[in-house]
């Protein structure tokens, strides 16, 4: 038995007539908490701050240092895309992480362990290959509170960065990701729905600066400090869990994939008992994936620029537990 559960059934016994029931409240309070947290999957994770909702600051130079190698592009892979929102200079040759959140939300991250949950279930029996991602990401992402044992390998559960527009971030600190805005600012060649990538070099084409539309978010996330100069030369990024589960994949716009028209919904996984869609589209550059170095390893010729993207259809498969503000060096 749990020994806080025993030191209360040892109270209830020996208390007096009089506190028998206090004794009895505060046993099945205690019996009530511990079963709930076992028996639903969307308590919040252990490393998160207690009692606390909303932007948390990250001061952990462990935790600082594994977000800086999130977001390191892979050399010779950054600046080559083709849908630049704000172009780099060209004295700049990386990213450099200025300042990181933990963005808990208890309302969204219910919703969010919920959905991973009806997903595993539904998995029960099937073939679900693996989701791999690039080495340097993954043993980046593996560094992180919870990132080496704490996400659900089973519904193919990763961590992924998503680019969001500067002036919704406050929106998505509070309420979360909203799949309904898909395409809004950088197309969405793989369906409507929410664009993620393994490398920097990707989103960091979508980044754009502060502006003076931002206070509220600077407000949000440094209530303390005024906005400065430095500041608005800022650019961010979401590190965000997402549950891609038994995911389709392609090498390019494919109208075929989709259950509708309007591809919002993926096709139906073949065999399925109910039929069901797939949960997620990933857009791969070739075949076979890409190594570390960038190459494909059975020698496909990759062309610079040319990302995986992973693409999810509901924003309730998505928690965005990071916030990154960075400074392209």
């Amino acid at each position: 038995m749990d020994p806080a559960l025993r030191k209360l059934l040892r109270s209830l016994l020996s208390a007096a007539p009089e506190r028998r029931m206090d004794a009895e409240a505060a046993l099945c309070s205690e019996y009530f908490q511990k079963s709930f947290a076992c028996a639903l999957p969307f308590s919040t994770p252990g490393h998160w701050e207690p009692h606390c909702e909303g932007p948390a600051r990250i001061s952990d130079t462990a935790v600082l240092a594994a977000l800086q190698g999130c977001i390191e592009p892979r050399a010779g892979w950054f600046r080559n895309g083709v849908d630049w929102k704000d172009k780099w200079p060209d004295t700049c040759s990386t990213l450099k992480v200025a300042g990181a959140w933990r963005l808990q939300n208890n309302y969204v991250w219910t919703a969010y362990a919920n959905e991973r949950e009806k997903i595993r279930r539904s998995l029960v029996g099937m073939d679900v290959e693996a989701c791999g991602l690039e080495c340097k990401f993954r043993a980046a992402t593996a560094a992180l509170p919870g990132g080496a044992e704490g996400l659900m390998q089973e519904v193919n559960e990763v961590y992924l960065l998503h680019s969001p527009a500067v002036d919704s971030i406050a929106c998505i600190v509070e309420q979360g990701l909203n799949e309904r805005f898909a395409g809004a600012s950088a197309g969405s060649l793989f369906g409507a729905g929410l664009y993620f990538a393994e490398n920097a070099g990707k989103t960091d084409q979508y980044a754009t600066r502060m502006s003076g539309d931002s206070l509220h978010l600077h407000g949000l996330l440094n209530p303390e400090q005024s906005e400065s100069a430095q500041q608005r030369d800022l650019f961010y990024v979401l590190v965000c869990r997402v549950t891609l589960g038994k995911f389709v994949t392609t090498q390019k716009k494919d109208s075929t994939l989709f259950a509708t028209r309007h591809q919002r919904e993926l096709r139906t996984i073949p065999g399925s008992e109910p039929s069901q869609p797939y949960h997620s589209l990933v857009a791969r550059v070739c075949d076979h994936g890409v190594s570390l170095t960038g190459s494909c390893p059975h020698g496909c010729a990759l062309r610079p620029g040319r990302f995986n993207e992973f693409v999810s259809f509901h924003d309730c498969r998505a928690y965005p537990e990071y916030l990154v503000a960075y400074r392209r060096e």
